[in-house]
């Protein structure tokens, strides 16, 4: 959508299109998902779920991305969560920082991917998470990287998916030790 214009303006159109993918999808053991990408008319939690109701269909349900709703200035929790939780299916692990929405390994945003995934391992989540990292230069590489010696990274790379995993891995092995809290 063009940055001026109101989403409102979308909505039809929009919802014309998610009819024509649920047609398509009819008779099909499929799962057709939205994501709360940025800049489109479903980048905020309510326009997810006007989405996710109107179309009232069984197999439409929600990739939950905390990155994407911070980069939209959004609070992913438990404002975000909460509404949606009922259609999420699949879970982006991706953070990012509301000050430049620049994207920063899980756990050390503005994201609450700590208490995302606290939270949906208390009501027993069973759903997909998909590593998306997109990491390139951020504030504390150096830091987490220790074979690094200082160089520069470019914006892709095994080392930055290690962070990225590594990551993500320290939040779940401290919920699953019972370490994080709602």
């Amino acid at each position: 959508m063009p940055p001026a214009e109101a989403p409102e303006k979308y909505r039809d159109e929009v919802m014309l299109r998610w009819t024509e993918f649920v047609k398509a999808a009819t008779g099909y053991e499929i799962i057709l998902l939205h994501e709360n990408e940025k800049d489109i008319y479903g980048d905020t939690p309510e326009r997810c779920l006007d989405i996710l109701q109107t179309m009232n269909c069984d197999y439409v349900k929600a990739v939950f991305d905390p990155a994407n709703f911070v980069q939209c200035n959004v609070k992913t929790y438990p404002h975000a969560l909460v509404l949606l939780k009922d259609y999420v299916v699949y879970i982006h692990i991706k953070d990012a920082v509301y000050s430049d929405h620049h994207v920063v390994p899980a756990g050390l945003g503005d994201g609450k991917v700590r208490e995302i995934l606290n939270y949906l391992h208390h009501i027993n989540y069973d759903g997909f998470l998909s590593l998306e990292p997109h990491l390139g230069l951020f504030e504390g590489l150096k830091n987490l990287e220790l074979d690094n010696n200082n160089k520069q990274v470019t914006q892709s790379g095994t080392s930055l998916f290690n962070i990225a995993t590594t990551a993500l891995k320290d939040i779940l092995s401290k919920i699953n030790e019972g370490g994080e809290n709602s």
